[in-house]
């Protein structure tokens, strides 16, 4: 096939035009776009990268794959690597070019790219692999064929969403809901995903469910209330999250008796959320009964703040919590769902004074009513950090203040500490718990976390207790009667179905098994952890296998392809006692010549404690320091536009102890909602580095160099 190109030339002066030259010659460039976009050739239109320098740089790198039999199948896709960091404007051609590149490993890579940069020019070179390709490449020509929704493209996708690989169905799904489509092609999409709803597979039914609700309000409430009671409790999870997305009333007498007896607390959740979302008197009461006495696997903190998101809350419900306050049982949570609801309860609080309340209640209303009536901050009093972006704007963004330290229950107060922990983001009371188990013997410490564990449903859900079995005195849950608690976070920790976040808590609490009659089993179970597919486990297994002492596999994960896991790997050595000399050797090489900076810091860190004076004395070996949980903190390269180095600002945080900066991987997302992201490691008394510069790192590039003779 051939393909029109502009010369090098041109590609290479286009910054100037852009910039405004007066000349005819740039008039004709900035119209050329236009004329391709009316011709169906969109381009992008946020297209960061850089622009050729040089005259013939583009023509340069291109020159393989214009001619594929000049050179291999490796120096082609080398060619493509090379050509990423450029503006999509001066690549397209040649990337639109490779697609025709007769090895299907460069058609694949050229394919990659394609849907990375959102090119719809090369929509008709993927309709043509989607026939003949496998599953990977098919996943990336589905995404294309929905840049571009014609009513061909469209049959296409619903072509897939009957594929016989139940992966590709989901995929199709979620690409069509994504897809651009008016509202009448909306309409029938939304029908193709009704009708997808009954598929044999649980993965299919789950993400039509969740289709569904992000199509938002329209046709679908009924058939999802049929999946309320499916054989898999993700997909009926999914389906009450979606009716409450969709607001449908007629929903509600269905969900009301899902939630008389719900099978897990997300499940229970979900389906609050969805009661919440919906409008009615009657649910208002339901939602109070729930309050009073939460159904079988609910919480009462999951009911009050389904109360007090409540999307139209009536008087009787707001009433309703005035009048619960009374009870010290719910007087806690009645108060975080009127600070909830904002501004919509301050009448209700207000009239509810003017009659009268008991002393304790008032003061409880009148911080409420305070909590609502803060001071402004003047704009000019906030901490403000400006970050460049290559086109010369600006992001302004916040500086985020610590909050004030929480005061925990104490020692006896077993109820209490549950409250607590039923939490899921609630790690830092697992870890504050466990130093209190440490300091002061805890009758009922090991029997809660079993207990806990044994009965949680997911690995999240369980979160705050993983944390505390992972930072736990040694020989917790070390009896015969644990073996089920153990079982059970084994299969948290193996199941390729689970969150990362999640499989790398079990993961970690694992660890805790070192010194029990448990240890050979869990050992073996770790060993396995560490060739998992997700490197964040793989991170994890590394700080836990370090607890059962010198391994030969920590040798093996230090040159684990992840930056993560070596980096994981080389904090996590900080506690052995006495390294192998093969295992300092590998970290000195690590700390010296480790491509990834980030995974350096943290082995020169571990080689200068192991070498301090004093490391291997008795005294030394004795204190050993243990496992801490860290938070991380908003970077301000989080706000920039290159998606580098915001994964960098949001996946890595640099630590500084004794003088020494550490990198290390963390674990979970920064949401609105969420705590920031965390990791577990041997650095007590680490402190954040306020400006983490490892975050703008620039992304390694191959080095490429040219030959130049000299005439004397």
């Amino acid at each position: 096939m051939s393909r029109s190109r502009l010369p090098a030339l041109l590609l290479s002066t286009l910054p100037a035009f852009a910039a405004g030259v007066a000349s005819s010659a740039a008039s004709e460039v900035r119209a050329a776009p236009e004329a391709d976009a009316a011709q169906g050739d969109a381009e992008p239109e946020d297209d960061y990268g850089r622009y050729p320098i040089w005259p013939t740089e583009i023509e340069r790198i291109a020159a393989p794959l214009r001619d594929p039999a000049m050179t291999t199948e490796s120096g082609r896709m080398a060619a493509l690597e090379e050509l990423r960091p450029y503006a999509t404007r001066v690549i397209s051609a040649e990337i639109e070019f490779a697609l025709t590149d007769p090895a299907p490993e460069v058609r694949n890579f050229a394919l990659g790219i394609c849907v990375e940069r959102r090119l719809v020019s090369c929509v008709d070179e993927a309709e043509a692999m989607w026939d003949s390709g496998e599953p990977g490449v098919r996943f990336m020509a589905l995404s294309l064929l929905s840049f571009d929704p014609s009513e061909a493209h469209l049959e296409r996708l619903y072509e897939a969403m009957r594929d016989p690989n139940d992966m590709i169905r989901e995929h199709a799904i979620d690409r069509l809901v994504d897809a651009p489509l008016d509202e009448q092609a909306a309409a029938s999409a939304r029908r193709e995903i009704v009708g997808q709803l009954g598929d044999v597979s649980a993965r299919v039914r789950r993400a039509a469910a969740r289709g569904l609700g992000r199509l938002g309000p329209g046709e679908g409430a009924l058939a999802l209330v049929r999946l309320l009671d499916d054989v898999d409790v993700g997909v009926a999870r999914d389906a009450a999250e979606a009716l409450g997305k969709l607001r449908d009333e007629r929903a509600a007498p269905a969900l009301l008796r899902a939630l008389d007896s719900p099978p897990t607390p997300e499940f229970a959740r979900a389906g609050l959320g969805a009661i919440a979302a919906l409008s009615g008197e009657e649910l208002d009461q339901a939602l109070l009964d729930f309050l009073d006495t939460p159904p079988r696997n609910a919480r009462r903190s999951d009911v009050a703040w389904a109360v007090g998101t409540r999307l139209e809350p009536g008087a009787a419900l707001i009433a309703g919590l005035v009048e619960r306050m009374r009870d010290p049982d719910l007087r806690e949570h009645c108060t975080r769902a009127l600070l909830w609801m904002g501004e919509r309860a301050v009448p209700f609080l207000e009239a509810a004074i003017e009659r009268g309340l008991e002393p304790d209640v008032r003061l409880e209303v009148d911080r409420l009513l305070a909590a609502r009536s803060l001071p402004a901050t003047r704009r000019d009093e906030l901490d403000i950090i400006e970050t460049q972006h290559s086109e010369g704007g600006s992001t302004r963004a916040a500086a985020m203040a610590w909050p004030e330290p929480v005061a925990w229950p104490e020692a006896d107060a077993r109820e209490a500490w549950f409250e607590r922990l039923a939490e899921p983001k609630e790690l830092e009371a697992g870890a504050a718990l466990a130093e209190l188990a440490r300091r002061e013997e805890l009758s009922w410490f090991e029997g809660a976390i079993g207990w806990t564990l044994e009965r949680a449903g997911t690995a999240e859900a369980a979160g705050p207790w993983l944390v505390a079995l992972a930072l736990a005195p040694e020989g917790t849950l070390g009896g015969r009667g644990h073996t089920i608690a153990w079982g059970q976070v084994a299969n948290w920790a193996a199941n390729a179905g689970g969150g990362a976040e999640g499989r790398c808590l079990a993961t970690l609490a694992l660890g805790s098994a070192a010194g029990t009659r448990h240890e050979d089993t869990v050992h073996a179970e770790l060993v396995r952890l560490a060739g998992a597919h997700l490197e964040d486990v793989r991170a994890c297994a590394a700080m836990a296998l370090v607890r059962f002492g010198d391994d030969a596999v920590l040798d093996a994960l230090l040159a684990d392809p992840s930056p993560r896991v070596r980096a994981m790997t080389a904090v996590a050595i900080r506690s052995l006692r006495r390294p192998a000399a093969d295992l300092r050797m590998r970290l000195a090489v690590q700390a010296d010549r480790d491509p990834h900076a980030r995974a350096r810091t943290g082995a020169a860190a571990t080689l200068a404690k192991l070498e301090a004076p004093g490391r291997g004395s008795r005294r030394a070996r004795k204190q050993q320091a243990p496992l801490v949980l860290l938070r991380a903190e908003l970077s301000m390269f989080a706000a920039v536009s290159d998606a580098d180095s915001k994964r960098e600002a949001l996946h890595w945080q640099r630590f500084e102890l004794d003088g020494q900066t550490i990198d290390l991987p963390v674990f979970g997302s920064a949401r609105p909602g969420r705590p920031m992201p965390w990791t577990l490691a041997p650095l007590a008394g680490a402190q954040v580095v306020d400006i983490d510069t490892g975050a703008a790192g620039v992304r390694p590039r191959p080095y490429t160099y040219d030959v130049f003779e000299m005439h004397m």
